[in-house]
């Protein structure tokens, strides 16, 4: 992914904290000479494929989200794919990057009085990738346009490498509101509070491999208005 970084018009402080638990291990002697790097993984042998890499086999759930990763066939790539995870999780960066904004007006600021705007932020947490958006409501006063309400907030996840996948699965605030509303120093304060969770798509099935929790404090002035 091309990444830009941003800096204009955002104060932004995203902390993480690594809640995964790492359950990989050496592989099972026991299993090996029915298993090896090179294994086809199947529905048939795929508890042993999880004893002979030392992994928790209650962390594979069913894939109802329909989510994916990078295609994963042998015993092998399974195992590169976790350790590619675990270091992931174990690199992320504790503060996120801000990548790029964007935002949609439903007008012409210039020849409007009024209307909403959605501002929309990326940040970069090293394969996990967060897109964070804040919508508000503003009025024109005079020629200056300044946020006149606050709407709701969002935030969306994806993997920059593919390797794994990402999803939310707990949400503690997605809090937007408006401070100091119709003032030349009006801006929308945003601050999402959530967990999210690194997975492997094996034969269908999704394997857990560890979380993240993200608390994030993002502004979006009367600039972004325009």
């Amino acid at each position: 992914m091309k990444k830009r970084i941003l800096t204009i018009f955002i104060v932004s402080l995203c902390l993480m904290l690594s809640t995964a638990s790492f359950a990989f291990a050496a592989p099972d002697s026991s299993t090996k000479a029915k298993i090896t790097k090179d294994t086809v993984i199947t529905q048939g042998n795929l508890k042993d494929v999880a004893k002979y890499l030392g992994l928790d086999y209650s962390k594979f759930t069913k894939n109802d989200e329909g989510f994916s990763s990078k295609s994963i066939v042998t015993v092998g790539e399974f195992e590169n794919a976790i350790a590619y995870g675990e270091q992931a999780l174990a690199d992320t960066a504790k503060e996120g990057v801000a990548l790029s904004n964007s935002a949609s007006t439903d007008g012409l600021v210039s020849t409007m009085a009024s209307g909403s705007k959605s501002c929309v932020t990326w940040s970069d947490y090293g394969d996990l990738i967060a897109c964070y958006t804040a919508n508000g409501n503003w009025q024109s006063f005079g020629e200056d346009a300044r946020w006149t309400s606050a709407g709701p907030g969002s935030v969306s996840v994806s993997s920059d490498s593919g390797t794994v996948t990402w999803d939310i699965t707990a949400i503690r605030s997605m809090s937007n509101t408006l401070i100091n509303g119709s003032t030349s120093s009006a801006y929308l304060h945003f601050t999402p509070d959530y967990t999210a969770t690194m997975y492997i798509i094996v034969l269908g099935l999704k394997y857990e491999v560890g979380s993240d929790n993200i608390s994030c404090s993002l502004n979006f002035n009367n600039s972004w208005i325009y």
